[in-house]
């Protein structure tokens, strides 16, 4: 599980490479992608909005935090996160690896 470091209200934008199972990068040419956030342990997703294809052959996306998701990321607190990829031919995969996500005080 790979950890993502963030400060609570910052706009930065994540990379992510997607990946099969086999660890293999995944093209993603005609792929919707969502980065989607929730608290680790629990059901509810808190985030999960679109990404940026950067790369479609190399498998690359990328994330920009809003302003609007510090409503519902709080400091100091443990989250997890995936990716959801839509397939040009309506297939669905999430990425096998989760994100920890770690959000640190301003």
């Amino acid at each position: 599980m790979s950890q993502i470091n963030l400060v609570h209200g910052d706009t930065n934008t994540i990379q992510f490479e997607v990946k099969d199972q086999n660890g293999n990068v995944q093209a993603i040419t005609s792929a919707t992608i969502k980065f989607q956030v929730r608290r680790r342990g629990t059901m509810p997703v808190l985030i999960d909005r679109s990404c940026t294809i950067t790369d479609a052959a190399g498998g690359v996306c990328t994330y920009q935090l809003q302003a609007d998701d510090w409503k519902r990321l709080r400091p100091s607190q443990w989250y997890e996160g995936r990716l959801s990829v839509t397939f040009s031919d309506a297939s669905i995969a999430s990425t096998p690896s989760m994100y920890e996500i770690y959000v640190g005080e301003d």
